[in-house]
């Protein structure tokens, strides 16, 4: 029998510490590209040109039939770009809340620095980041009235939405555990996860349940963490289990340059997308 300490988790906000590269080339973004549609109605979008998602949603793929489960804060199943609705026949078809909303309840005495799990079926983000994940992933704006339309890699999936952490941002171990189980439940294609702790050993409780899921025939996503100042070996668990795709950002050093035009064509301002 295994057992593993109840940890809680704070979800690092970003400081910003960005050293500029000098620019050596500047890789322009046609007119024609910028800010209108492709042939198949998606919008140009810098990222998607850089990572050959634009050349999948050429081809039709765009995630239909498939279920992922976003194990973050909730997801904001009211945005217009995410449907707009929560449960059957929407973009965010389901979930679970196995955290609760108020991040002040606690259990008196000893647990008094422990917040109690208040579960529910109602996935509602109420910190921001799961709704910021589930855009990247689903997002569709090309028919929300969006000043500047866009969509995600993957319109098309049906997401699941489990939310483990209460709204001050922290996040318990076990409601973790609880929302993996729960997707294998669900029978979710995916899961992505964008949880974890700098320490990158595979024998921690996330890593091993981690691997399960990828055992039962789940593709799983974790990120690997924002700490790569800090070295190659400063990895996050759970995203050092078997077989799993484990995801970090990364500084561009070569910068797009991007255009706006009139509906006319027109170019009236050039730009440098710059970090700052």
């Amino acid at each position: 029998m295994n057992v593993w300490p109840n940890r809680r988790q704070t979800r690092p906000k970003g400081e910003l510490i960005w050293i500029q590269p000098p620019i050596q080339d500047e890789i322009p973004t046609t007119p024609e590209q910028t800010g209108s549609f492709n042939g198949n109605g998606f919008p140009f979008y810098g990222p998607h040109l850089l990572t050959g998602v634009d050349k999948l949603h050429d081809e039709g793929l765009i995630g239909t039939g498939i279920k992922v489960g976003i194990i973050d804060s909730g997801v904001d199943y009211n945005h217009p770009a995410l449907g707009g609705c929560f449960g059957p026949g929407c973009k965010i078809a389901g979930g679970y809340d196995f955290a609760g909303d108020n991040p002040n309840m606690t259990v008196p005495g000893i647990l008094s620095l422990r917040p109690v799990l208040t579960s529910d079926a109602d996935p509602l983000d109420c910190e921001g980041h799961g709704t910021h994940t589930a855009g990247i992933l689903a997002a569709d704006a090309r028919h929300a009235n969006a000043s500047q339309p866009f969509v995600g890699v993957a319109p098309g999936v049906t997401i699941m939405a489990y939310k483990v952490g209460v709204c001050s941002e922290n996040i318990l171990l076990d409601a973790v555990v609880a929302a993996m189980a729960r997707a294998v439940e669900d029978k979710v294609d995916i899961v992505s996860m964008s949880i974890g702790e700098p320490e990158g050993w595979p024998e921690d409780s996330l890593t091993i349940m981690a691997n399960r899921l990828v055992d039962q025939g789940i593709f799983v996503s974790l990120s690997t963490g924002n700490e790569g100042q800090a070295g190659l070996f400063d990895a996050n668990s759970p995203a050092s289990g078997r077989n799993i795709l484990a995801v970090a950002e990364i500084d561009n050093i070569v910068i797009p340059e991007w255009y706006a035009i009139t509906s006319d064509g027109q170019q009236v301002v050039k730009f440098l997308n710059r970090a700052c």
